[in-house]
Order: structure tokens, then sequence, then C-alpha cells
């Protein structure tokens, strides 16, 4: 059981890192590498909603830490 937890942690926390990564490049391209405060909220906004989508996706299966360590340990 504590395996497939931490498989579904390690695929929420990939999930999880490309969309944020993702998000950073695309707003970048998209503004031309200005830091400014619709291009912060954009990164945000998406971040909180990837980390949202990930929990709901494996809470079920492993408590929702979107943390493989902290699952397997647990």
């Amino acid at each position: 059981m504590n395996w497939r937890a931490a498989l579904a942690e390690g695929i929420a926390v990939f999930f999880f890192v490309l969309i944020g990564t993702g998000a950073i490049v695309i707003t970048g391209a998209l503004s031309g590498g200005a830091m400014d405060n619709s291009r912060l909220i954009a990164i945000a906004l998406t971040n909180g909603l990837g980390f949202g989508v990930a929990i709901a996706a494996v809470s079920h299966i492993s408590g929702g830490h979107i943390n493989p360590a902290a699952t397997f340990a647990a």
C-alpha cells in the first residue's frame, strides 16, 4: 500500500511542478519577460489551482501530502 501511495504522490508532484514551471515560462513568453502584477497573479493562480487539482487527484489514495517521502514515512 505504501508504494502505491508514494507512486501517486510522485505523479502528483510531477504534475504540480510541470504546471508551476509551465506557468512561469508561458507568462514570461507572453509578457516579454517583464515581471508585472498581472504576471504574478497568473503564476500564483496557476500554482494554487495546480496544487488543488493534485491534492484532489491523490488524496483518496495517499492522504494528499504531495510529498512522496512524507507519504512513505506515514
